[in-house]
């Protein structure tokens, strides 16, 4: 299988043998490019990405048989609303694993000798 995960909110499965499309699944809807968030200064192409969703690379865990994929969201795509969500879906359907997990708030060590910070979506894209 071959995994295609989108920023706009889309991941896909293929058969890696003959291409043919095994599943897709909608994760919510990303955030709208803006010049807040994203902004290219040029009058061509004024943003660099019209979607802002899943930004790093999913993980597989192959004896769980589970993809996961952090996904930006926001019901009305505006960044000031969006938060980031941990999903979990099953790599033979795309069908979810487990409820997906806002990660808003969550505490984290980042190392270094620097204090534990609390992650804020609208302060991380």
């Amino acid at each position: 299988m071959v995994f295609l995960a989108t920023m706009a909110n889309q991941v896909w499965a293929f058969d890696a043998n003959n291409g043919a499309q095994l599943w897709q699944r909608t994760l919510g809807r990303p955030i709208d490019g803006t010049k807040a968030i994203d902004y290219s200064g040029g009058p061509k192409m004024p943003f660099i990405n019209d979607h802002w969703g899943i930004l790093s690379t999913p993980v597989i865990d192959l004896a769980a048989g589970v993809l996961y994929a952090c996904a930006w969201i926001s019901e009305g795509g505006n960044w000031q609303n969006g938060q980031h969500w941990l999903h979990a879906l099953h790599l033979h359907d795309g069908s979810p694993a487990r409820a997906p997990l806002s990660l808003e708030g969550t505490s984290y060590q980042p190392g270094h000798g620097l204090p534990t910070q609390q992650f804020r979506s609208m302060e991380h894209k």
